[in-house]
């Protein structure tokens, strides 16, 4: 269940799955006129090719007006997301990304962060994935914590079994979620596993029970589109 941090609700859109997709939180390349920047910036999308993921560029895809919903939607249809920021960042710019990086981290999502110096990182936010894109071997890291996240998802898969013995249904929906989000196979075949145990559950409330197979359920179907 998803809480709209607009309005305290619980969040009734259905949201299609992207499998093996980073969401990628940056001022549009467009407009970017930090020449390394740019540059590194095309270098992660590369990379993220090459390792089978998809990029999802937040900025180019936003409606006109209030696309906080969009926004939120894009980043619970990704895997993980990757966030670029530098001084010359305006603040307005500097504001959005870390508002989206607060939300991917609010959902449970891991998120890369690149900047171009440390001294310019707020102090909240250095136990997390850093990149000082000005190192030399600012690629070398990157590559590693791909590999790190490529490998996530049979620990998924792990942690959701692991729930599903405890009878902890919401939680195995959940863990197989982002098993299938990060690129795992066989996650539909545990999903229907968990719809038949949900199924013959009598320790939870209807309105539980009800709820969680509704999405799981729908889980199934938009992730076939």
């Amino acid at each position: 269940m998803i809480i709209c941090p607009l309005n305290n609700d619980e969040c009734s859109k259905k949201v299609a799955p992207r499998k093996k997709t980073a969401f990628i939180i940056s001022r549009s390349p467009k407009v970017i006129e930090d020449k390394k920047l740019k540059k590194v910036i095309g270098e992660v999308d590369s990379i993220l090719k090459k390792n089978g993921f998809k990029c999802f560029y937040g900025a180019d895809s936003a409606s006109i007006g209030d696309y906080f919903c969009d926004i939120c939607s894009n980043i619970l249809s990704s895997a993980f997301g990757v966030a670029f920021s530098s001084i010359d960042t305006p603040i307005l710019s500097l504001c959005n990304i870390f508002m989206e990086k607060g939300l991917m981290h609010g959902f449970g999502k891991p998120v890369v962060l690149f900047i171009d110096h440390l001294n310019n990182l707020p102090s909240d936010f250095k136990r997390e994935y850093i990149i000082v894109y000005k190192d030399r071997d600012y690629l070398k890291k990157f590559i590693k914590i791909i590999k790190i996240f490529k490998s996530a998802q049979n620990y998924y898969h792990k942690l959701g079994d692991i729930a599903l013995k405890a009878e902890d249904y919401e939680r195995a929906a959940r863990y197989y979620k982002d098993a299938y989000l990060m690129g795992a196979k066989k996650t539909n075949k545990k999903i229907n596993n968990l719809i038949f145990l949900l199924r013959r559950d009598n320790n939870n409330s209807l309105s539980i029970k009800s709820r969680l197979l509704n999405d799981l359920n729908t889980f199934k179907v938009l992730s076939k589109k």
